[in-house]
């Protein structure tokens, strides 16, 4: 009876640990914005905003959405296309896509990233262009839903903790600063 209480116990034990090692390994992201995963490269990348005048291709620039919503103010028509890096969704597109588009139908083009995981799919494209991610500290919280949700509710006017009752989409269209409509999907 003894050794078959031991060799459970062992076989728990082993188990636990594996158990152990294995989550110890995985490394979750988008709960934040992930800046502490970068590496030291990645990090050199990422500047405040300052002006439009300054800025650098393939370059990150920390933007909240008063900056942003200045910037608009110099463009007839502008897309502010909101993603996530790495995103796998049917609605996600490589970014190229977005700038061929922005420039065949005469919009500005402002890409911001929502965070810094998964940041190598997104550079890895060799897209000539600077990019924006979201100011996290500038609305105060650390949790990626909500400085997301902030940002995109004052670039749109909106009161700050405003909940959507469903998702419409993170392509802003704007005349001026003057949004247009959201959508989803280049496509629709």
């Amino acid at each position: 009876m003894k050794k078959i209480n031991r060799k459970l116990s062992n076989r728990i034990l082993s188990y636990l640990l594996l158990t152990i090692s294995i989550t110890s390994c995985i490394t979750i992201i988008g709960i934040t914005n992930d800046f502490d995963k970068l590496s030291d490269k990645e990090k050199s990348l990422i500047h405040p905003f300052s002006s439009s005048d300054k800025l650098i291709r393939g370059n990150i620039y920390l933007i909240n959405a008063q900056q942003l919503k200045k910037e608009l103010e110099n463009y007839e028509k502008s897309i502010v296309y909101c993603f996530t890096n790495g995103c796998s969704s049917e609605n996600c597109e490589p970014i190229n896509n977005y700038i061929e588009y922005s420039k065949e139908n005469g919009f500005k083009l402002f890409l911001v990233m929502n965070g810094f995981g998964n940041i190598s799919s997104t550079l890895d494209q060799s897209s000539n262009t600077p990019y924006f991610a979201i100011d996290q500290a500038f609305y105060n919280s650390k949790y990626r839903s909500k400085y997301n949700r902030r940002f995109e509710n004052e670039l749109l006017g909106r009161d700050l903790d405003f909940k959507e009752k469903e998702y419409n989409g993170n392509l802003f269209f704007f005349e001026g600063t003057k949004h247009i409509e959201t959508k989803n999907s280049l496509k629709n």
